[in-house]
């Protein structure tokens, strides 16, 4: 394994930016291709950060970016009400955003 060192501040970047796609998704009334769009969104994301927190070690985050992904797969896509959605949207919006402030913490901890 490579160790937590692995990570660059540049992979914030994407789980942040998800995070606010999943929030805008909330309370608006997007066009269909906008869900579309997000669900591929997530799971590509999800996947990357996936494979990342892999290649760091990080174990417990390669298990939630996992079942992120397949949750938002645009493949095999799952049925809900809005509602549904709107609540899922806000707890993983909460997990990208927690991943990226637990990353900061150990890094400035210097954990490895």
């Amino acid at each position: 394994m490579l160790g937590y060192k692995a990570l660059r501040r540049t992979d914030f970047v994407p789980a942040l930016v998800v995070a606010g796609f999943l929030l805008l998704a909330i309370p608006s009334h997007w066009p269909y291709v906008f869900y579309v769009l997000l669900r591929l969104t997530v799971c590509a994301i999800g996947l990357y950060l996936a494979r990342t927190s892999f290649l760091a070690g990080r174990t417990v985050w390669v298990w939630i970016f996992g079942v992120v992904a397949v949750v938002f797969n645009p493949i095999l896509s799952m049925r809900m009400h809005r509602s549904d959605w709107s609540t899922l949207d806000m707890i993983v919006a909460a997990i990208f955003i927690l991943w990226v402030i637990a990353s900061i913490m150990r890094d400035r901890k210097g954990l490895g």
